[in-house]
């Protein structure tokens, strides 16, 4: 791809704010024009008491799914350590995201 394929194009890009601007410089690097408009908004839900406290307690018996990189971002922390559960992560972004948070997991 040449620096000017997306010359004259505008973009408009839903991701969500946290995980936009990699995509909006790319379209820019290539000269197009790139509108930040995001979709949604990624939050926390982790006010649920009782699934921050099933995190916490998570013991060798169990499994914590990673679904999303976002799911690692808001929920990684309240695991105990040392680490018990078996770890999954769906997708290599997860497993990248945990990765980077010192966390191995299990299942890919």
């Amino acid at each position: 791809m040449s620096n000017s394929e997306l010359d004259g194009i505008t973009v408009l890009v839903t991701r969500p704010r946290e995980l936009a601007e990699p995509l909006c410089k790319a379209v820019e690097a290539h000269q197009g024009r790139a509108i930040r408009w995001p979709g949604l908004e990624i939050e926390s839900r982790i006010a649920d008491v009782d699934a921050a406290s099933k995190l916490r307690h998570a013991n060798s018996g169990d499994l914590v799914i990673f679904v999303s990189r976002n799911a690692v971002t808001h929920g990684a922390d309240l695991l105990s350590t040392p680490l018990k559960p078996a770890l999954a992560a769906i997708g290599p972004s997860t497993e990248t995201a945990l990765r980077r948070r010192g966390l191995d997991p299990d299942i890919l």
